[in-house]
């Protein structure tokens, strides 16, 4: 049986032939990960700029349109029903939740891109309880939209773990 080397392969930036289509794909996911960090960011600061009321009306008149074409558009009658039932407490705690797990993935996409050996665990440990929140979630009430980030985060997971491989976990 193969033992696993623990010796450094590569470092960012510097691939082999073997780990630069990974560190390629790596740095794709990071950065979409980063980007999803930044959209949290300023759907945490919009829930926390704008009254439920307006939240509301700014739904409607958004999705008026398409349920006018289609009065069955899934889409356009969840965010109108997910709108409605928006309470205070509801967008302070989403607000809250959106804030800070987009802070993080921004720190974190940020720092891996800097090749910060240390920030591998923690991007691993972070999404994988975020996973683990995800399928919570999914095994009471199932999504489709939801189900798809799971696989996602998965794969940055997968991701993550072959690059700190290829860059030499035993450094970390």
């Amino acid at each position: 049986m193969k033992r696993l080397s623990m010796k450094p392969v590569a470092h960012p930036g510097q691939a082999h032939d073997g780990t630069r289509f990974t560190h390629g794909l790596f740095n794709v996911m990071v950065i979409l990960k980063g980007v999803n960090g930044l959209l949290e960011l300023g759907g945490g600061l919009a829930l926390l700029l704008f009254q439920a009321g307006a939240i509301d009306g700014l739904v409607h008149a958004l999705t008026a349109s398409e349920l006018a074409e289609d009065p069955t558009d899934p889409i356009a009658n969840t965010l109108n029903q997910w709108a409605e039932h928006l309470g205070h407490e509801t967008q302070v705690l989403a607000a809250a939740y959106l804030l800070f797990h987009g802070i993080v993935k921004l720190c974190l996409a940020g720092l891996l891109l800097r090749g910060k050996i240390w920030a591998y665990p923690a991007a691993v440990t972070f999404f994988a309880i975020f996973i683990a929140y995800m399928l919570f979630r999914l095994s009471r009430n199932w999504s489709w939209p939801l189900s798809g980030l799971v696989v996602f985060d998965l794969l940055t997971v997968t991701v993550i773990l072959l690059d700190w491989r290829a860059t030499g976990w035993a450094r970390a």
